[in-house]
């Protein structure tokens, strides 16, 4: 036997070897992070699912099954609650907490899906080597090693769809009654855990038909009733579960804005999203982040270049499949990028064609496709470590301690009200209290929300919280009348502000006692307004990262943020600075005789075509109130190419800088402040 061939005739374990090593490492970094509270990304979306999970178990497993958010009747479903059910099931099985136990089922049916992948691989007759250099190459892809240890559906509704697929593929080929059964059993499951995960699977399926049809033109009717038979059903469930799910919801004065017909344009987009090129940017920008770090992309040309002989049309086909979920559910994808978890296997897939093609040519010895392999697979994973692996990594440790604050202050079966935090229910969630939270669809809308009052009442409404981020918050302030809160907030936080009832405060500080209140602020006497610009203020001894602020000297005094607290340290253009996005104030203290000032700034790239411009402002505050504007510059990145990229600026003054200075962004004269991504790499005051 050759050298050639006896080196073929172990590929298949070699690379089963690599995929049982990616597995490992998979596990291994799933594990970071565990015990985490569920903030590291989408913590909104995520302590919703969790919420369900929570009440289920009280309430035990229903249809209509409560996510009290948004006031009575509870019930505003979205998702069959097959992961829900899964997760209460574990709780009650092993007595996990709920935040791990959600994370573990997450963990296991994505674990699930690996071998109706390797089967439908199989049917598709690519060789066993390939079969295990894909799974691995699935396993280091960063949206499916980040979000298949998330408290979402994800990866329940892929697994579902994904062994639909595989019975579809069966069936459609031999018409054996089990294997079309099957699908349609595993079709309705997929299509009633999400249906929009359900949607991008059929894609693959019609393509799987329409290959069957042409190749069996004289079976086109059994081919075609085989199909119906196993995709049909699906379809159905999940109709009727968008009309069953829409009309429990529409019991709920606020809930009526989650009604299929209420979101259309939120899930699908207009017309118009699909021509705008800022769409295209930004679903790149998800594309990066998700499934292809650049050097993956870089490596991905190259390969198309070298080795995709004779495969364009596949190629054609794999993508247009690939763009199924995009192209159906534009916004969606243009929001979130784990929406690409249910389309991203496509898209894996035209990497792994020109690497099949690499994998099969004789002319590339072993130490080059195992290299070239080798490189993708940690391409893969650099790009999980750079994205998503810090913030599950470094997520708070425990619940907020503002929500435990609550707790204490409240008893079980109180309501809280919520004004500016949409529908947010991480507070809600840790508080481990119902709430009556209003979405910002509804928030100026007092018909509505009175309506929502009242059909809370007899229940107690034991405390409103207030988003400090608005800048119309202090709208909201004569619902605290209505409701009899005391107007000054019982407890504050750089975003939240929380009023309790009058009659609560005598007994509040007691319940507090013995708990530490770290960035929670206490307030007796009415809480003075804070500036002209609307966010959340927080002093810099309220931070515990003062990493946040690289190249700052001196740290600042106090940030003021649009948006509250999030990871503010990022790389751009070759500088670690701070994320400033418009508005934000900076407010530090020049040491004593300072005489120069050094600044370097900034947009984010991504931003430059969907802002109108960010403006750069410093300012002077004497100690006598005086104010004098030491620079400004308006940068404009998509009309001014000079304003791309890395800028700087210094001033070195005759006399010594006293009082304040005030680092600002702003957004420009139309106030638009959409992707104004600004930064300050260095802030150097002496």
């Amino acid at each position: 036997m050759s050298a050639p061939s006896l080196n073929r005739s172990r590929e298949p374990a070699a690379c089963l070897a690599i995929f049982l090593v990616v597995l490992l490492a998979s596990l291994w970094f799933a594990r970071a992070g565990w015990n985490n509270a569920l903030l590291d990304t989408h913590p909104f979306r995520q302590t919703q699912t969790a919420m369900s999970v929570e009440y289920m178990l009280r309430d035990g497993f229903r249809l209509d099954y409560v996510t009290p958010i948004m006031g009575p009747p509870w019930s505003i479903p979205l998702e069959f609650p097959i992961y829900q059910a899964a997760v209460a099931g574990l709780c009650r099985v092993t007595g996990l907490p709920v935040d791990q136990a959600g994370r573990a089922v997450s963990l296991a049916f994505f674990y699930a899906a690996l071998p109706a992948l390797w089967l439908i691989l199989r049917r598709l007759q690519v060789p066993p080597a390939q079969r295990w250099l894909f799974l691995a190459l699935v396993l280091t892809c960063p949206v499916y090693q980040f979000f298949s240890r998330a408290f979402l559906i994800e990866s329940t509704a892929f697994c579902l769809a994904l062994w639909f697929l595989n019975f579809f593929h069966a069936g459609l080929g031999s018409g054996r009654g089990p294997a079309l059964a099957a699908a349609a059993l595993l079709g309705c499951a997929a299509g009633l855990a999400k249906v929009t995960t359900y949607a991008v699977y059929l894609a693959p399926a019609a393509a799987l038909t329409l290959v069957a049809l042409w190749s069996r033109r004289a079976e086109w009717r059994t081919l075609l009733i085989r199909a119906a038979v196993a995709a049909g059903p699906g379809v159905l469930a999940a109709t009727w579960w968008v009309h069953y799910s829409d009309a429990v919801k529409r019991h709920n004065v606020l809930g009526t804005m989650l009604v299929s017909s209420e979101l259309h344009d939120w899930t699908y987009g207009p017309l118009a999203q699909r021509l705008d090129p800022g769409f295209w940017r930004q679903f790149g920008v998800q594309l990066e982040r998700a499934l292809f770090p650049s050097t993956s992309l870089i490596v991905l040309a190259v390969l198309l270049l070298l080795f995709l002989r004779g495969n364009g049309r596949r190629f054609a086909a794999i993508l247009l499949i690939a763009m199924a979920g995009p192209l159906a559910f534009t916004n969606l994808y243009f929001v979130h990028d784990y929406y690409l978890y249910s389309s991203g296997l496509f898209f894996l897939l035209l990497l792994a064609l020109p690497l099949r093609s690499l994998m099969e040519d004789p002319q590339v010895p072993p130490l080059g496709r195992y290299g070239v392999v080798g490189l993708v697979l940690l391409t893969q994973f650099s790009g999980y470590l750079q994205k998503y692996y810090e913030p599950q990594a470094r997520a708070a440790g425990g619940p907020p301690e503002l929500a435990l604050a609550i707790a204490r202050v409240t008893q079980p079966d109180d309501v809280l009200a919520g004004f500016g935090l949409n529908w947010n229910p991480v507070l809600a969630y840790y508080s481990h209290r119902r709430a009556m939270l209003v979405p910002d669809r509804y928030v100026h809308d007092d018909t509505v929300i009175r309506e929502a009052i009242r059909r809370v009442r007899p229940e107690r409404i034991a405390a409103v919280l207030l988003y400090r981020g608005q800048p119309d918050g202090a709208s909201h302030l004569h619902w605290l009348k209505e409701l009899g809160m005391a107007e000054t907030p019982f407890f504050q936080t750089g975003e939240y502000s929380v009023h309790l009832r009058q009659d609560m405060l005598a007994g509040a500080l007691d319940a507090l006692r013995g708990l530490p209140l770290e960035g929670i602020q206490l307030y007796s006497e009415p809480v003075p307004r804070a500036g002209p610009l609307p966010g959340a203020t927080y002093w810099l001894g309220q931070l515990q990262d003062h990493g946040m602020f690289p190249g700052f000297s001196p740290l600042p005094d106090k940030v003021t943020l649009p948006f509250g607290i999030y990871p503010t340290a990022e790389k751009v253009d070759g500088h670690v600075g701070f994320f400033a996005h418009a508005p934000t104030e900076i407010e530090l203290t020049p040491p004593p005789g300072a005489r120069h000032v050094a600044i370097e700034f900034g947009m984010k790239p991504d931003g430059y075509n969907g802002s109108d411009g960010v403006e750069f402002e410093i300012v002077a505050v004497q100690p006598d109130g005086t104010r004098q504007r030491l620079f400004y510059r308006w940068l404009r990145p998509g009309t001014v190419a000079a304003d791309r990229g890395f800028q700087a600026w210094s001033l070195d003054s005759t006399t010594p800088i006293q009082g304040k200075l005030l680092l600002r962004t702003l957004p420009g004269p139309a106030n638009n402040s959409a992707c104004d991504w600004a930064y300050w790499s260095r802030v150097q005051v002496r």
